[in-house]
């Protein structure tokens, strides 16, 4: 008898676990979706938002035969509208298309210099109210329009979105996330993201047409929700050093008219706070290996040549991070995040600057730079 009312029992329970994942009721299917891979926002003339979408077409996502694919087109599709607020343009656009939009495939967002320099608080509290956008969607800055990144030719990828999202993961430059900003604005942080730029040039595997190419050319300076300055390519180096998001960079300096060119890698940054005379004072130390990728001059001697390498080296990425934070220290932005050292080591000290941390940043704030590189490979020799 106990047996058959476990058996029983045990049936019961099967039956209720099957129903409770028996399907995805009052979902949308998959193939009446638009997975949006990019986002792409500008400030219209008129003060309204323009918002740029990219997804791929699932009925060209084929072995490509021939130029353009199967299909005879690309493989994704590009709509914009624009509207008052995001929301509206947003509404607009699904009244267009037969299929709902879907963000969770989305990893990447550019907006226009126009756009940034207004102010990006509207976008982010439109993230904040999307669930199923991703806060560890990269965002990067567009000179110019944003919308005019679509245009770009995705030579070695599917898609202008997929192009962008290498740019990230490849460590090249530095990359910031949709939550970093969230945090640096919340707190009346600095931050800095990719800026990008685009040029027509003739390309090899356009059959020499005139195509439009997309490229980092340094980062955009945040605060408040504010784009408020930019950085060149060599400064935007030094804050993703200090940062840890550089992988590698390389560099030439010059020594008795010979150019030296050298691979920098093994990159490590270290920002570190103690006090002195109860004051903090930050210090940010970039440490690397170097390795020569051409040949010396064969009169100098390589310990010599090597040291005086080192020097030149160090000096010249100081001179990067001091003049990036410089600009930084001009606005009070703290794109390091400084902040979050003092406060962890020293959370009493932090209470006493947190009120009126940007001028702090801005007027009085204590940062060394040291640069330590290490000369390992010497072309074909070692320095001894």
């Amino acid at each position: 008898m106990m047996i058959a009312i476990k058996r029983c029992a045990v049936t019961l329970l099967l039956i209720l676990t099957s129903v409770s994942l028996s399907g995805c009721w009052s979902k949308v299917e998959v193939n009446e979706r638009t997975f949006i891979t990019g986002l792409y926002i500008d400030r219209a003339e008129d003060g309204q938002v323009e918002v740029t979408i990219s997804a791929p077409l699932p009925n060209r996502l084929v072995s490509q035969v021939g130029e353009g694919g199967s299909q005879g087109g690309r493989p994704y599709a590009i709509l914009s509208k624009t509207a008052r607020t995001i929301p509206e343009a947003l509404e607009a656009m699904q009244i267009d298309l037969s299929r709902k939009l879907s963000w969770g495939h989305t990893r990447v967002l550019t907006v226009g210099e126009s756009y940034a320099r207004a102010g990006v608080e509207e976008l982010l509290d439109w993230i904040n109210h999307e669930p199923l956008f991703h806060l560890s969607s990269f965002l990067n800055v567009a000179e110019g329009k944003a919308k005019d990144i679509t245009k770009l030719t995705p030579v070695y990828e599917e898609s202008p979105s997929e192009v962008l999202r290498e740019f990230s993961n490849q460590h090249n430059l530095i990359s910031t996330q949709v939550q970093d900003m969230m945090t640096s604005n919340a707190l009346d942080l600095g931050a800095t993201t990719p800026l990008l730029k685009t040029e027509v040039t003739e390309m090899v595997s356009e059959n020499n047409k005139p195509s439009i190419w997309a490229g980092q050319r340094g980062g955009a300076m945040f605060l408040d929700g504010r784009m408020v300055d930019t950085l060149d390519i060599h400064q935007t180096y030094a804050v993703a050093w200090a940062r840890n998001e550089l992988d590698q960079l390389y560099l030439s300096v010059e020594k008795e008219n010979h150019v030296a060119s050298l691979k920098v890698y093994e990159l490590e940054g270290k920002l570190k706070v103690h006090k002195e005379n109860g004051k903090p004072v930050f210090k940010v130390l970039l440490k690397g290996k170097g390795a020569m990728r051409n040949n010396m001059p064969d009169h100098l001697s390589d310990l010599e040549y090597a040291n005086a390498l080192e020097v030149m080296v160090e000096q010249q990425i100081t001179g990067y991070m001091e003049s990036a934070l410089k600009k930084a220290r001009k606005h009070g932005a703290d794109i390091l995040l400084l902040a979050y050292r003092l406060e962890w080591k020293y959370p009493k000290l932090w209470k006493e600057y947190q009120k009126s941390w940007i001028d702090y940043v801005k007027d009085s704030i204590d940062i060394r730079v040291t640069t330590d590189i290490n000369l390992q490979y010497f072309g074909s020799k070692s320095p001894d």
